[in-house]
């Protein structure tokens, strides 16, 4: 069957037009494997406009509904991660009556390095909420790319700002153990480091460029943040190098413990109900991935642990997000890391910092985007190396400076 719609015309009329268009007409496989997994954009998002793949095909507004910044950059390319090689054999897009959507081409790849070509220039209709089945002889791949090339304008938002209601991957995925990408970094090449707003110039004209004002530092999440006494740790590092760029000794608090969770944010702050913080750096989703708990209620707990810092207190958050899991032969606890994937925490925590306009660090880009090789920034398959910690603990000094 084919999922379709389009305002104000027959159901037999749009059957045929994607028949003309090569659509294929087929049964729907059993699963849609590319709800809330994480996409990445090559253009930031327009702010609360988040809903991609979040099971929602209806919305025309955020945060259901999907749409890019308005900038004038073409093509603009977004990347769903299955989080694993899958067997694959339709892709569904669901556009917006928002308008200004119009040529798009759909991609698909194992390693996202090399991408093979599913169905090339589609144009919408604008301003129609019209929907794209495309069915393909089944094939492996672990990321799903839409490219979209220029625009219809005149539609919400600028010219340059580009809707999509949702879009679904069907097909199957791999048994328990199958093996995964060598390289998980490889995706996040090319991707921003750093995600940055103007609370940031505040902290830094009043606070961290202040040498008579005291810097109160709360270091709070799960296991990620709690620091090895026998190595380097991103904690330890970038304290120390807060304290060589201002000249300045911090005042450092610890709240890290594994599985951290709303009760244990809650004890903090009672126990540091007199430092009110300046600055908060708060990494969640690395134990997540761990115990494989459930995407939705990850999200519902680190919302609301996002939301009682924001009440409790006036400091500025910065989100570090979980590294990657490597999945690679030549490191140690491979077996142990064979089905851990932190990218779908790590996408969330995102999503949520992009909602309340929160700085965000990118493990996966910093990572990624370094001079090292995958075995110089992991000391296992479950934990970074000293070089590892340094190059995030670098990255994290440098958004703060506003470098």
């Amino acid at each position: 069957m084919v999922v379709s719609r389009l305002c104000g015309v027959s159901v037999a009329l749009l059957l045929g037009s994607l028949i003309v268009c090569g659509v294929g007409v087929a049964q729907e496989p059993a699963e849609n494997i590319g709800l809330h997994r994480p996409y990445r954009c090559s253009v930031p998002l327009l702010v609360g406009w988040t809903g991609l793949v979040d099971g929602n095909r209806e919305a025309d507004t955020a945060p259901e509904c999907f749409a890019t910044a308005n900038i004038d950059k073409f093509p603009k390319h977004i990347t769903i991660d299955l989080g694993a090689t899958c067997t694959i054999n339709r892709v569904v897009v669901y556009n917006s009556a928002n308008g200004n959507t119009r040529k798009v081409s759909l991609e698909c790849s194992v390693d996202a390095q090399k991408y093979q070509h599913l169905r090339q220039g589609f144009i919408f209709p604008d301003r129609t909420a019209m929907a794209l089945s495309h069915e393909f002889k089944p094939r492996q791949a672990r990321y799903v790319r839409l490219t979209l090339y220029d625009t219809w304008g005149n539609g919400l938002g600028g010219d340059n700002c580009m809707f999509l209601r949702e879009v679904e991957v069907y097909g199957r995925r791999p048994h328990a153990g199958v093996a995964q990408p060598p390289n998980p970094l490889n995706a996040f090449k090319g991707q921003a480091m750093t995600v940055a707003y103007p609370s940031l110039k505040i902290l830094r004209r009043y606070c961290l460029n202040n040498k008579d004002a005291p810097l109160r530092i709360w270091l709070l999440g799960d296991s990620f943040a709690v620091a090895d006494e026998e190595a380097a740790h991103w904690t330890a590092l970038l304290t120390a190098r807060i304290e060589e760029r201002y000249e300045k000794t911090p005042e450092v608090e610890f709240g890290g413990c594994s599985a951290f969770t709303l009760t244990d944010c809650q004890l903090f702050l009672r126990q540091q109900e007199d430092n009110e913080p300046d600055l908060v750096i708060l990494t969640l989703g690395c134990d997540a991935a761990v115990s494989q708990l459930q995407v939705p209620a990850f999200r519902a707990a680190a919302g609301d642990i996002i939301k009682l810092l924001a009440e409790k207190t006036n400091a500025v958050v910065v989100i570090l997000t979980p590294p990657p899991v490597a999945h690679n032969k030549s490191l140690k606890l491979y077996e142990v890391a064979a089905d851990v994937d932190s990218a779908a925490y790590a996408w969330q925590l995102e999503l949520l910092a992009q909602t309340q306009k929160l700085p965000v660090v990118r493990s996966g880009a910093v990572l990624g985007n370094s001079s090292y090789d995958l075995e110089d920034v992991y000391a296992d398959n479950m934990h970074l190396s000293d070089r590892g910690h340094e190059t995030l603990a670098i990255a994290l000094d440098r958004l703060l400076a506003g470098e």
